[in-house]
This record gives structure tokens, sequence and C-alpha cells, in this order.
């Protein structure tokens, strides 16, 4: 027979569990906002793929975000706002005279709700003028978008010739 205290926490233990939601946990591997992915591409010959060696890539007023070198990356994009300025810094590890363009990528935001434990995420949808720049570009030469929409991380979304 059970005695009182072990009776209480035996029904405490099932009230607790049997409250608990499915929304009250956000389960591991849930999607949240994806990130830009860009493939960059020779700007003479559109169709082949052009590594870039040496890029460090940063949001305007902020630390490095990345130095890599490849011919694809993954950048988050402000969920604030309705365009992110990026500095693109290329060769200046190598060169003595780098290639800077300051590039803003241009969007509308769609926030969607997931549920209450993963709050929600955004989606992006680019703009007609999906990349601007307040400067003469030296090394972008151009783009082109692949997929309009930023809602997953499964493909690229703009391709920039160089």
């Amino acid at each position: 027979m059970l005695s009182n205290n072990k009776l209480y926490f035996l029904i405490f233990i099932c009230i607790t569990f049997l409250s608990c939601e499915r929304d009250d946990v956000c389960i591991e591997g849930t999607p949240g906002t994806p990130k830009l992915i860009l493939r960059f591409f020779s700007a003479d010959n559109p169709t082949e793929n052009k590594e870039v060696t040496n890029l460090t890539i940063m949001a305007e007023g902020k630390e490095p975000y990345v130095t890599f070198s490849g011919d694809s990356i993954a950048i988050p994009l402000d969920t604030e706002n309705s365009f992110t300025k990026y500095i693109f810094n290329v060769g200046h590890e190598t060169n003595s005279n780098p290639k800077i363009d300051v590039l803003q990528f241009n969007y509308d935001r769609n926030d969607v709700y997931l549920n209450r434990a993963c709050g929600i995420k955004s989606e992006f949808i680019f703009n007609n003028e999906a990349i601007t720049s307040s400067i003469e570009p030296e090394w972008f030469k151009g783009y082109q978008i692949l997929l309009d929409t930023i809602s997953n991380e499964n493909q690229a979304h703009l391709a920039i010739y160089h």
C-alpha cells in the first residue's frame, strides 16, 4: 500500500507529464530562419563555378563574419530590416591591393509562426533589385536570382558573378 507522500508524489508526476504539450518543447532539428546561400560563378563563363580565395565577409559595422575560400557560402540576413549590407573584401590577406565591394541584399520578410516553444522564423523574398551597391563594385560583376524565396537552405539562392 502507498503512503500518502508517495501517492501525492505519484499524482504530481502524472499531472506534470499530462499537462506538457507538444508545443512546450522545440524539437531539435526544427528548421529556423534560413541563411542566404551564395554560389560564385565566372563572369566570363556564367555556367562555370569559380572559387573565391581569401574572401572576408562582414556585416557593415560589425566584426568579420567569416574569411573563406570556396565556391559557395551561407550568410545570415537581418530579420529586423528589409535589407542587409555586407562588405566583401577579396584578397586582403594575400594582396596589398584588395578589392572591396559593399553589397546590399534587398528583400521582403515573411515571419512564420512555428509553435510556442520554437517561436517564429523568417522567410525572405527578394525585391526586384535583389542586390544594390552604393559604390562602384571592383570585384562583383553581377548576379542572378536562382530561387526568389529563401525558406530553406537546400539550394543556392543567388549566383554571384565575379
